[in-house]
Parts: structure tokens; sequence; C-alpha cells
């Protein structure tokens, strides 16, 4: 729960529908942890001009551990609000202050690209490199029923005698 009466209108829509039709594609140009992912100054410098263009604000305001992420229509007032908690981790090679404002960043890029409809990064939920599938177990083919020969059927010795066949015996 938010503590910002704001609530999303037609007017609100209009303008975000017009900046969905306008927005870019964001190039994905760092590589961090097996994928590609745009940095969040890459998102704000592409899209905050067409927000505005568009008569909306964007704001992402810290409340303790929640980042809030408002888009407001600025001539009606209507708009939408996303909250969304965060931990603060230890990174490696970082400080409690630089793993802070990591976390930060990561979450402030994540919610502004739910917020927006944008793809901030690649999909690694559709790749199986970090994912081990299982094999396939091979179906083994039943055996096929050998039919067992009758005493009738079964080869037997000529009455006179094993023959010879060209100078061997059969």
């Amino acid at each position: 729960m938010n503590n910002y009466d704001i609530k999303a209108g037609p007017k609100f829509f209009k303008a975000f529908a017009k900046f969905q039709a306008e927005a870019l594609a964001i190039p994905k140009s760092k590589q961090g942890y097996g994928y590609k992912y745009a940095e969040l100054k890459t998102i704000l410098n592409l899209v905050k001009p067409l927000l505005s263009q568009n008569g909306l604000i964007l704001m992402q305001p810290l409340q303790g551990s929640t980042i809030d992420t408002i888009l407001v229509h600025a001539e009606s007032g209507e708009g939408i609000v996303s909250s969304k908690n965060y931990e603060i981790v230890s990174l490696k090679g970082m400080n409690n202050y630089q793993s802070e404002g990591a976390g930060i960043s990561y979450m402030r890029r994540y919610s502004l690209g739910c917020l927006l409809g944008i793809v901030s990064d690649e999909d690694v939920d559709a790749t199986t490199a970090h994912v081990e599938q299982p094999k396939p177990v091979a179906k083994k083919e039943p055996a096929k029923p050998v039919a067992k020969k009758t005493a009738k059927e079964l080869p037997v010795a000529p009455k006179d005698g094993p023959r010879k066949i060209k100078g061997k015996e059969q």
C-alpha cells in the first residue's frame, strides 16, 4: 500500500497510450551475470523526453526500504503507483552503502520497466543456460517374442547319414 492519493483516469490512459506507441527499443549495452541489460540512466534518457511530450511525470521516491514508482498525468493529476520493497544485501567487493545503492538502482530499473511496459534486459527465463534440463530417458523397445520351433520344424539329419559337400562333412 502506498501513501499517495493517485488514481488512473481517462486523461492518464490517453497520454500513457501515446507514450507507449512512441516508445523506442531500449538498447541493452551492459553485460552482467550471463545476460545483457540496459543501465538505468540509458532508460531514463530515452523515456523522460517521451513522457514529458505526453504530459506525464515520472518519480521514484524512497520510503524506508520501499521504492515507489509514480507516473502522473501533469494536467489532471491522474496516474498510477507501483511500490516495491527491497532487501539490502552485501555484495562482494562493496561496502554497505555501495551495496544498498546498487540494490536501489536495480529495483528502480525493474520497477520502471514494469510500470512503463518496457523490456530493459534479456529474458533469461526463456533460456536454458542457467537451468539444467532433465535428460530424456531412452525408451527400450520391448523384446520381440521368439517363436519356439516345434520338434517337427527343427532341422533333421538325413536318414542316410551326413552329406559330403565339396570335401566337407555336413
